[in-house]
């Protein structure tokens, strides 16, 4: 910080600008209000898994989330903290911000596809490995759970992708999608068991990545199947 004060010129004003205020804060309350709808989710489905199950049904769902957002969730972070920048540096350049896009789905699936297909198969050896066989049950729900989270990756790509453009609103449509259909797979939880809870959770996230795809098809010249094309043969491959 030192340094900086006696090596950068640049100094803070006491100016205040009433424009930027107001530009900023219509792009950002947005992502604040998406950003507690998803933390409003994950809360709200541990309180109802716990009342309608039990706390050892909530740990053994817990244990075997928390192994699968280990990797994805880091990726997706890395992938946030570079590809925003990235896709924000791109100004006017249309042709050069869709080509970085498709660069972006290609390398991150060839990376996380065969991550997810290695806990969805070894599931089991992986939580005796880890947690031991008081946790066995963990496994079943690991397996799903991986299903679950092959497009999450993408989904942070997709929201970068928009925030660059400016576009927090489609964001926070997208998560108050997802809100709304945490109520019939909540309900579909209750009545038939944990599994088909998860099941549900695989579909939503399979609408939330065709949402964001239909966005992009607005915002670019990168037609819908030209996008899930990109997908089909690593999701295969990676599975061989």
């Amino acid at each position: 910080t030192f340094f900086m004060w006696v090596f950068v010129k640049w100094r803070p004003s006491l100016e205040f600008s009433l424009f930027s205020l107001k530009s900023m804060f219509k792009f950002g309350y947005k992502l604040l209000i998406a950003g507690f709808i998803d933390l409003f989710q994950k809360n709200i489905i541990n309180i109802v898994i716990a009342k309608v199950f039990s706390i050892q049904d909530l740990g053994y769902l817990n244990r075997a989330e928390a192994i699968q957002k280990a990797p994805t969730q880091t990726f997706s972070k890395i992938i946030n903290r570079v590809i925003f920048p990235m896709f924000s540096n791109i100004d006017g350049d249309i042709d050069k911000k869709v080509n970085d896009l498709k660069k972006t789905i290609r390398y991150t699936v060839l990376l996380i596809f065969p991550l997810i297909w290695f806990l969805f198969f070894f599931s089991k050896p992986l939580i005796l490995f880890l947690l031991g066989d008081g946790w066995l049950i963990s496994s079943k729900y690991l397996s799903l759970l991986a299903l679950s989270a092959f497009l999450f990756p993408l989904e942070s790509i997709y929201q970068s992708f928009l925030k660059s453009e400016g576009d927090s609103g489609s964001i926070l449509f997208v998560d108050t999608v997802k809100l709304i259909s945490m109520v019939p797979i909540v309900g579909i939880g209750i009545k038939y068991g944990i599994e088909y809870f998860i099941y549900g959770l695989i579909i939503k996230s399979i609408i939330t990545h065709l949402l964001y795809i239909y966005i992009t098809t607005k915002k670019v010249m990168l037609g819908f199947l030209s996008q899930i094309r990109l997908l089909v043969l690593p999701f295969f491959s990676s599975y061989l």
